[in-house]
């Protein structure tokens, strides 16, 4: 394993979408016209969704940690407990001596009340940030599930005329008079529609209606590309107690016995934290519990309630039985979760899959979890998907989809693993995760606590502001600076790729421009200029090529980034290129002794900002 010098610490969860362009939250209201429309890529930071690294980084010797999906902190113990008998397929490790009781997950109280957290270590990715590298993984095992095509994907985003987030706000794509889908903005204003499973969105005939009260507005015309922007001309509403419903969908069959009382452990640390939050929501508190066909139950609906004991009493009867083949019927229970519980339409709606086995596919059912995500979305619904131990490739593939449409997380319980997990194999084994290396395991009531906090924070007065996500460069004893400067670009060359808003195809032509830099610093930008492009040509998505216009190109992206953003001009200029996708970087001096380098990848087509890279340099590592 090469050494590593960076560091990207990352806190947030759901804010945004990793490497895509800036949604435009650092933007003046006057920028947007009231009650109006933009179809643009705004980029001047890359997307609000990762958290900004420490002002003096420490490298990190020998493995890089990467950038993740804004889930994950960074946990003081990396590698938890394994439960008993289990051991991880992916690097064979064997799990400690059984654990005495004293060691045993903790239901007790402390003092105050609050229960100790059981220690159950997971990881999480959100495939809406690495979407690129999400795309790949669906068309690499697209037999194993049901197809929908996300490749095409809009993201959608509502605001009032100060920039605020309007959460639960209507929209209604159209082909003519055709309703094609209907979406509510999550609690960061945010939709996802997907052009390419309704074709119909990208031609002249499409449009789109988005209501918040009594105000609305339509779009007409995609224009290719992959944001909407919307700002309505009224003030957000003031929410006191913001209404919270929170689901847990609960696989209790014979195989999660072993996890299922650490699992009722962690969700009684949920219950308790999320119901002391300051100031409470006004939560209510479901459950789903799901088996097989032929077990004692099929569904067990338990609804939702304002009564926290009582929900804590029903978790506490919760056992595990039944089962028997691999597959369980997880789409009658998404099924009861969505048409059963009887969620609010105003608030934050969020639901927790666990289980560790995919679902039945053979039961010829018409209520599939295809439905389900389509449901949830059209309703403004989160899924998050926990996979649990023994939790298959298919599994994997399911919990992801139905993640990913629903803007949730896909989070896995760990045991000691690195990187990616083939999981499966019952009892010995572990989760199938296929998303790198970009998580850092932590204890999973941390990670939903974490997410349900950053839901909440869209309604206060200021919203939630935008984080960044970077990488930094340092230099380390025993390390040449041109292999830490080999190892930061090959990561940043990576994150343009797996971050994309759109999948690259393979040998693009591309155009690396060279740096925009003030003049004190052009040999400088030459020379990591030279890094990047040798880091972009050993990935297999790009082809370099050159052209007499990249001056002239260059010239024009400076001034583009001065202000307002304008796709168009780069696109009519772009004609003029022998490339489809081109690579734009400014380097600055921010600090005696510090470089800041932001690279952008553009779609010379639109003009369109596919993905970011942020960079922060020691000067040091330029020394010969």
């Amino acid at each position: 394993m090469r050494h590593a010098a960076f560091l990207a610490v990352l806190i947030s969860l759901g804010a945004g979408f990793a490497g895509c362009a800036h949604s435009g939250a650092d933007k003046s209201p006057a920028d947007i016209p009231p009650n109006a429309a933009t179809l643009s890529a705004e980029g001047d930071r890359p997307a609000a969704t990762m958290a900004a690294g420490p002002e003096k980084a420490e490298p990190v010797h020998p493995a890089p940690i990467h950038p993740s999906d804004g889930t994950v902190g960074y946990a003081a113990d990396e590698f938890g407990t394994y439960p008993e008998g289990k051991k991880s397929k992916t690097t064979g490790a064997e799990p400690p001596p059984p654990p005495s009781e004293a060691a045993a997950p903790r239901r007790d109280r402390s003092p105050g009340g609050r229960p100790a957290s059981p220690g159950v270590k997971a990881g999480a990715a959100d495939d809406n940030m690495q979407f690129g590298a999400f795309l790949k993984f669906l068309e690499e095992n697209r037999s194993l599930g049901l197809r929908v095509d996300v490749s095409d994907r809009l993201i959608v985003t509502v605001r009032d005329r100060k920039g605020l987030p309007l959460a639960d706000a209507r929209v209604i794509a159209r082909a003519g008079d055709r309703v094609l889908a209907e979406r509510r903005t999550y609690a960061d204003g945010r939709a996802l529609l997907f052009p390419s499973e309704f074709p119909a969105l990208r031609t002249p005939e499409a449009s789109f209606e988005i209501s918040f009260a009594d105000r609305s507005t339509r779009v007409r015309g995609l224009q290719g590309n992959h944001r909407l922007e919307v700002t309505l001309d009224l003030d957000r509403p003031a929410v006191q107690e913001v209404p919270l419903d929170i689901a847990f969908i609960l696989d209790t069959t014979g195989s999660m016995d072993d996890e299922i009382a650490q699992l009722k452990a962690t969700l009684d640390v949920i219950h308790f934290q999320v119901s002391n939050l300051s100031p409470r929501p006004a939560v209510r508190f479901g459950m789903v519990l799901f088996r097989d066909r032929g077990d004692d139950y099929l569904t067990r609906v338990v609804p939702f309630t304002e009564n926290l004991e009582e929900f804590r009493r029903q978790l506490t009867q919760v056992s595990a039985g039944g089962g028997g083949d691999t597959p369980e019927d997880v789409q009658a229970a998404l099924q009861a979760a969505l048409r059963e519980l009887p969620w609010r339409t105003q608030g934050v709606k969020l639901a927790f899959l666990i289980g560790d086995a995919p679902p039945h596919l053979d039961y010829g059912q018409t209520y599939t979890y295809v439905s389900a995500m389509q449901d949830a979305a059209s309703r403004g619904i989160k899924i998050a998907a926990i996979g649990a131990s023994g939790l298959d490739r298919q599994g994997e593939l399911v919990w992801r989809q139905i993640a990913q449409y629903t803007l949730a997380p896909f989070v896995f319980l760990t045991y000691g693993e690195r990187g990616d997990s083939e999981g499966g194999g019952g009892a010995l084994g572990g989760v199938s995760h296929h998303v790198g290396s970009n998580w850092v395991a932590e204890n999973l009531d941390a990670i939903v606590i974490r997410m349900v906090k950053t839901e909440l924070s869209y309604y206060s007065p200021t919203g939630t502001a935008p984080s960044e996500d970077f990488f930094t460069a340092s230099t380390v004893a025993g390390v040449a600076n041109d292999s830490v400067l080999e190892d930061l670009f090959s990561q940043a060359s990576r994150q343009l790729t797996d971050y994309c808003v759109q999948r690259l195809d393979a040998r693009t032509p591309t155009l690396v421009l060279p740096f925009k830099a003030e003049a004190a610093l052009k040999a400088t930008g030459e020379r990591l200029w030279r890094h990047l492009s040798l880091a972009l040509s050993r990935r297999g998505e790009f082809a370099l090529v050159e052209s007499q216009e990249q001056e002239k190109l260059l010239a024009l992206m400076g001034e583009q980034f001065k202000a307002r953003y304008d796709g168009a001009k780069v696109a009519e200029l772009g004609k003029l290129v022998p490339a489809k996708l081109m690579v734009f970087s400014e380097l600055n001096r921010v600090a005696p002794g510090k470089l800041e380098l932001l690279v952008r990848l553009v779609r010379l087509e639109t003009g369109e900002i596919l993905s970011l890279s942020l960079l922060k340099i020691e000067e040091k590592l330029l020394s010969s």
